[in-house]
């Protein structure tokens, strides 16, 4: 799939810093041996930071389609170039999040009965949630929708939506109203990933 770099025999490459394919294991997470939930869990790879710049400009073309544009598209993932070191953050309405802090994952499982509501409903806001470049969803159904966009909505540099035990046949619509529920807030998402295939966003939601 073709994501606007290429390498030196012209095929489509991904950015660099992307976060890596999911190598499926067998065991290694504890919480996937409970009985509701015996199936293969994938080894999630590194999340590796954006390049320097990422977010401080805004993109011209108001369309873009750029898989490794690393402009901003909308106010709400706006990065203030001046960091942590703005002269004006009280009246700066852009992040100011480092760069090279912007690679954690946000986890959601599911299937795991021993996770409470309590912590279903622990969301990282502010200046914390813009750290999230990725998120991972176990046992994505309709039926959790809402929860699931509750959990995502406060991510606004969100990039990648990871489905590794989902079939796009079986959830696409499901995945599509979960993304126009939260695409103000997360204006960023450009992939989602199921088990059996990757696809941009916008091929969802048009």
């Amino acid at each position: 799939m073709a994501s606007g770099l290429s390498g030196r025999d012209g095929q489509a490459m991904a950015p660099a810093w992307r976060a890596g394919t999911f190598n499926l294991k067998r065991g290694g997470d504890a919480r996937c041996q409970s009985a509701r939930s015996a199936r293969a869990r994938p080894e999630l790879p590194p999340c590796n930071p954006p390049p320097a710049g990422w977010k401080e400009e805004q993109c011209p073309n108001p369309q873009c389609r750029d898989f490794s544009c690393i402009k901003w598209h909308s106010p709400q993932e706006w990065r203030c170039r001046g960091g942590e070191s703005c002269p004006r953050p009280e009246s700066c309405r852009a992040w100011h999040v480092k760069v090279e802090d912007i690679c954690q994952t946000r986890v959601i499982d599911l299937l795991d009965e021993r996770l409470s509501e309590a912590e279903l409903h622990r969301f990282a806001k502010g200046e914390e949630g813009a750290k999230y470049l990725r998120a991972v969803v176990y046992g994505f159904a309709g039926i959790q929708l809402p929860a699931v966009a509750l959990m995502l909505k406060d991510l606004p540099m969100l990039r990648e939506l990871h489905l590794p035990d989902a079939q796009k046949e079986d959830c696409h619509l499901q995945v599509k109203e979960l993304l126009m529920q939260i695409r103000s807030k997360c204006p960023g998402l450009r992939e989602v990933s199921f088990a059996n295939a990757q696809v941009r966003t916008w091929d969802l939601v048009t």
